[in-house]
């Protein structure tokens, strides 16, 4: 999917994919990483239909997400070392 927002594209297919969530039956949502370094969230939604929404994710918003999302390892893959 690609969107334009605020003068900026977002494309799933060209961004990385960084984290995989589920959070309600059949909705789910990822964290991709732009080439520039910027983070987006990307939701499919079921409420009888699928709905796609893209919105771009701050620096701290990404890391929170992916807190709760990743592992230890994948983790410091897209952020770098954390002090233990």
């Amino acid at each position: 999917m690609r969107k334009v927002i605020n003068g900026k594209m977002y494309d799933t297919a060209t961004a990385k994919k960084v984290a995989r969530y589920a959070y309600s039956g059949t909705d789910e949502g990822r964290i991709y990483q732009k080439r520039t370094g910027e983070f987006f969230l990307y939701n499919e939604v079921l409420n009888g239909i699928y709905e796609y929404e893209i919105r771009p994710l701050s620096d701290a918003e990404a890391k929170e997400y992916c807190e709760e999302w990743l592992d230890g390892d994948e983790y410091e893959a897209v952020f770098g070392p954390v002090a233990e």
